[in-house]
């Protein structure tokens, strides 16, 4: 495994690479502007959530602890799930 140099090893010459650090960057998608993340990578993100969350919940309501977890998060069953997906 080898050891990232610290800054004083590398001298006052080395360069920084931006798509190197930056993990949207990384990905390929566009980086934001300054340190906020892109409204791309924000919505990707927003929609893996909500598919890991409900998912699994929607599959599993049948089940005595899958219906405990799927009303608590349609909030008894008032608040759509389109909703808390556009929020």
């Amino acid at each position: 495994m080898s050891k990232t140099p610290s800054a004083f090893e590398r001298g006052p010459h080395a360069s920084v690479r931006y798509s190197q650090l930056d993990p949207e960057a990384r990905l390929g998608l566009s980086p934001g502007h300054g340190t906020s993340p892109s409204a791309s990578s924000t919505l990707l993100l927003a929609g893996l959530l909500l598919v890991i969350i409900y998912l699994p919940a929607f599959l599993l309501r049948n089940t005595t602890f899958g219906e405990t977890v799927w009303t608590a998060l349609t909030a008894y069953q008032r608040i759509p799930i389109a909703i808390a997906a556009t929020s």
